[in-house]
């Protein structure tokens, strides 16, 4: 219900949470029988509906339950962990980095830093207004004057480092560093440092960096020396009593929090700096659980570690499916019943990993604003359970308030005519920042787009679409309504589909769109007139560019090679490969004869039947001409070797000796085949002229029904024949 109205202020909402929180009722409100859990939800519900607000009142509510004493009958006496460290998230919420401006502003006289810092290191406990009244305290747990940081240190802690997010004061980030003597380090628990780091690391956001030098900075240099090592037997003077085991605790928990607070700095982007600075840690933890040395750490420590920098890994590469990641999700998750140290939280944390890295079938990812950042924290807190009711440090429900921070980044390209989802060509520009320029990304859709607002255009760039670019200064609300109704976006080949017949040739205007969608015109040139000087015939080029035109137009421009070799079918009728080039123009013409009886499909036929038709006549055109050639006056036999050759093999005799031209045997073998002329007997017995050889029949074309009925062009076998 909070997260529903998140950052709403809703007044009805706050009173159905006021009903079960008893900090929301007034002091004479009667008491209810509310389960300890409810009150925890609700406290965080309060932090949810007041998000980013500032609100006064809510805040006071925060503070005062942050530091909450146990009442009378052992209320607020278990799991006291769980309830200061949710007033404290909460608190964090409603002054998720506005710590700068609240802290002078509306909340002065509250002093925030100094009381949230006051419950993060101890100290007196601190006297509250009577606004912030507490109830009576227990007559069974005493605790003193001073505050208890046991109990108010982790919310404390998270309160002002999410207060004070991306201010990069160094005052109050100073408050964060680690112990910087070994005397000091002994009086504060290792798992405080994981939250002082990744506090530190949210003041100062900026300065965060994806490298194992920037991780290994936040470990005090007293410590560094000493931390994952075997005691030295003989120990330096000094040394001798050296207490590793919290030595080592403190580095994982510095590293986990290092690693945490990187993971949310690039949460989504799929950064290979991020990812392999983490990948190098998770590596090295994992060979360190097989040592005997993760016994002086502490295994459960290890395993703690580990799964912190898994789920820090999976962050980074939400919704992308990383096989790595995987590999080593699937190599932890073997570990059920060999190791005693694998726990309930170990596997929940592991899955949580698992279910980052697919993020809703890897069509969303991670954002990183401000309310989706606080969101990582509370649901990916690296704090987990030993079991599945083990509320004692965090409630287990908060781990579903990851959904805040998805944001939908799936693009998906569909044609405009039939919405069907096509690949496509997709270019992000990503800003400039101060410490390099914004490079430029080409995606191929179906793809998860970056954060959008680390871009600055998105746009359509592929050859067979029509350009679309949208950019922040135009349209990018309308590429954010796309993400979030799911990501179709429709694109337009950029073609003449809907046109009829052969283009013969193109307008200016037309080559002028088609420059503009990255086809070349000097390409174009070039192509049509070096094959025109290398192939013969004046209407070569003609024909080429009617093609070409035509392949580009119908949006098929991978037909270009197929359509150059069809043009080039008429012209090697002769050469050596005759009879498999006369067959190709024959399948072709078939090919064009059942386009023509499905005349009414509504299919988009492969080639336009002009094409066929043109191809066919050239071929015919180039047989006359062969024909006319041998019956020229250079040829000194004179007649038509040629239309004596095709008159001698319908008659069934041999071929005369003029026919030892090895191109006029091609020619012949040609038009045989393409033309299916039978044998004589057999062209005999089909026109009842009863078998054998003999002379051709009188020049009419009825009575050589045999000899022209297998022909696809009849009327130039005929010509040939007389």
């Amino acid at each position: 219900l909070a997260a529903s109205h998140l950052g709403t202020m809703d007044l009805l909402v706050t009173k159905k949470l006021a009903t079960q929180l008893e900090a929301l009722l007034p002091p004479t409100a009667t008491e209810l029988p509310l389960s300890h859990n409810t009150q925890v939800a609700s406290l965080l519900g309060v932090g949810l509906v007041y998000a980013n607000t500032g609100h006064r009142h809510m805040v006071e509510v925060c503070l005062q339950q942050l530091g909450k004493l146990p009442g009378p009958e052992l209320e607020n006496a278990m799991d006291r962990e769980s309830y200061s460290l949710t007033a404290g998230l909460a608190l964090g919420l409603i002054t998720m980095g506005r710590g700068e401006a609240l802290a002078v502003g509306s909340l002065a006289d509250l002093h925030l830093p100094n009381l949230l810092h006051n419950y993060m290191l101890g100290g007196p406990r601190p006297k509250l207004s009577n606004s912030m009244m507490d109830r009576p305290q227990s007559d069974q747990i005493k605790e003193g004057d001073n505050i208890n940081t046991d109990i108010t240190s982790p919310g404390a802690t998270l309160a002002l480092g999410m207060m004070y997010w991306n201010s990069g004061n160094e005052n109050i980030a100073a408050w964060m560093n680690a112990p910087d003597t070994m005397f000091l380090l002994d009086f504060v628990r290792p798992d405080f440092l994981m939250l002082r780091t990744l506090a530190k690391g949210l003041i100062l956001w900026d300065r965060i960096l994806p490298s194992v030098e920037w991780v290994e900075s936040q470990v005090p240099a007293n410590i560094v020396g000493h931390c994952l090592v075997r005691p030295p037997d003989d120990p330096p003077p000094g040394q001798e009593n050296l207490d590793y085991e919290t030595i080592n605790q403190a580095y994982c928990n510095i590293i986990s929090g290092a690693a945490f607070v990187l993971a949310l700095k690039f949460a989504g982007t799929w950064n290979l700096a991020a990812f392999h600075t983490l990948d190098h840690y998770v590596k090295k933890f994992i060979a360190i659980s097989r040592r005997s040395i993760s016994e002086l750490t502490g295994k459960a420590m290890i395993e703690q570690t580990t799964c912190t920098l898994v789920l820090s890994q999976a962050i980074v590469m939400a919704g992308s499916g990383d096989l790595n990641v995987l590999r080593v999700c699937r190599f932890l998750r073997s570990r059920v019943h060999t190791s005693t140290i694998v726990t309930y939280g170990s596997h929940m944390a592991i899955h949580m990993a698992i279910g980052l890295l697919f993020l809703a079938g890897g069509s969303h990812a991670l954002a990183r604003t401000p309310t989706a950042i606080a969101a990582l924290i509370i649901s990916c807190f690296p704090k987990f359970p030993t079991h599945s009711n083990d509320n004692r440090y965090h409630l287990q429900a908060f781990r579903h308030l990851y959904v805040l921070a998805v944001e939908p980044r799936l693009l998906t390209t569909r044609l405009t005519e039939t919405g069907a989802i096509v690949p496509c060509s997709v270019a992000v520009q990503y800003a400039d920042t101060p410490q390099y320029v914004g490079p430029s990304l080409t995606l191929t859709t179906p793809a998860l787009l970056p954060d959008l607002n680390n871009l600055t255009s998105v746009s359509i760039q592929d050859k067979n679409f029509w350009r679309t670019t949208m950019t922040k200064e135009s349209s990018w609300a309308t590429l954010q309504t796309i993400l979030n109704l799911g990501g179709d976006f429709s694109v337009k080949k950029c073609g003449l589909s809907n046109s009829k017949g052969l283009l013969w040739s193109l307008s200016e205007e037309e080559l002028v769109m088609l420059e503009e969608n990255g086809f070349s015109r000097s390409s174009w040139q070039k192509m049509v007139f070096h094959e025109a000087r290398s192939q013969p015939g004046e209407d070569w080029a003609t024909h080429l560019q009617s093609l070409i035109s035509s392949c580009v137009f119908k949006e098929q421009r991978q037909l270009l090679p197929f359509i150059h070799t069809l043009l080039s079918i008429p012209f090697n009728l002769s050469s050596h490969q005759s009879g498999f080039i006369s067959q190709y123009l024959r399948s072709l013409l078939s090919h064009r004869n059942i386009q023509q009886s499905n005349g009414h499909s509504q299919h988009q036929h492969l080639l336009e039947p002009e094409t066929v038709i043109s191809v066919g006549q050239a071929a015919s055109l180039q047989v006359d001409k062969f024909a006319m050639a041998n019956n020229s006056p250079n040829n000194p036999s004179g007649g038509s070797q040629l239309r004596a050759g095709l008159r001698d093999f319908v008659r069934g005799e041999q071929l005369r000796p003029r026919l030892g031209d090895p191109s006029d045997r091609q020619m012949l073998s040609s038009l045989v085949t393409l033309h299916q002329v039978p044998l004589a007997a057999t062209a005999d017995g089909d026109s009842g002229n009863g078998g054998g050889g003999g002379h051709l029949p009188a020049k009419n074309p009825l009575k050589l029904i045999g000899q022209l009925k297998n022909s696809p062009t009849p009327a130039s076998l005929f010509r040939l024949l007389h």
